[in-house]
C-alpha cells in the first residue's frame, strides 16, 4: 500500500527552519552588514544629541554653579526631562528598526512561506524560527547601541539596572 508522507512536528520544523533561516542571514552580506552596523550609527548619531550628564545628573557643584549664573532670573533645573528624552529616542529607535526589520524578512520570503504551507508547515514553528534568530541579532544590536551611547554618556552606575552592566564592563 502507498505510504503517507510523514509530516514533522512543530519542534522538528521549528528546529530545521531556524537553522536554514540562520544560514540564510549568514549568506546574505548585505543584509547582516545592515543589521549589525544600523544599530551604532544610530547610537552614534544619538550622542550627538545627548550630553555627558544626560542620565546621571550634574554634581551639586555643577548645579550650585548654574544656579547662581541664572540667579535673577527663574531658573529650574531637572535631570529626569534629559534622561526621558533619551531613553524615548533609544528606545523607539530599537522597536521601529526591529518592527521593520521582521516586517521585511516575512513579506521578503511570503513565496517560500505560501509554497511550505501546502506541504504541511505550520505557521507557529515558522514565526518562531524568525522571532529566535532576529532575537539574538536584536541583542547584539542593542549591546551596540548602548556601546555606542555609552561612549557620549555617562552609564549611572548605582541602579538596579545598569548595575549588571557596570560589573561586566
Amino acid at each position: 500500500p502507498p505510504q503517507q508522507p510523514r509530516s514533522a512536528g512543530a519542534i522538528r520544523q521549528f528546529g530545521i527552519l531556524t537553522k536554514r533561516y540562520a544560514e540564510l542571514v549568514f549568506r546574505d552580506r548585505l543584509l547582516l552588514m545592515i543589521l549589525l552596523a544600523v544599530m551604532p550609527v544610530i547610537g552614534l548619531m544619538l550622542s550627538v544629541l545627548a550630553h555627558r550628564e544626560d542620565l546621571t545628573g550634574k554634581t551639586q557643584a555643577e548645579i550650585e554653579a548654574y544656579f547662581n549664573e541664572k540667579a535673577d532670573s527663574l531658573a529650574t533645573y531637572t535631570v529626569v526631562g534629559d534622561a526621558e528624552k533619551l531613553l524615548f529616542m533609544a528606545a523607539l529607535a530599537v522597536v521601529l528598526l526591529g518592527l521593520f526589520g521582521a516586517a521585511y524578512e516575512v513579506v521578503k520570503e511570503r513565496p517560500v512561506y505560501r509554497r511550505e504551507r501546502m506541504v504541511n508547515l505550520r505557521i507557529g514553528p515558522y514565526l518562531l524560527s524568525k522571532v529566535f534568530v532576529l532575537f539574538g541579532f536584536a541583542l547584539i544590536q542593542c549591546a551596540a547601541l548602548l556601546g555606542a551611547l555609552w561612549l557620549a554618556v555617562d552609564p549611572p552606575e548605582k541602579t538596579a539596572v545598569f548595575r549588571g552592566f557596570a560589573l561586566a564592563m
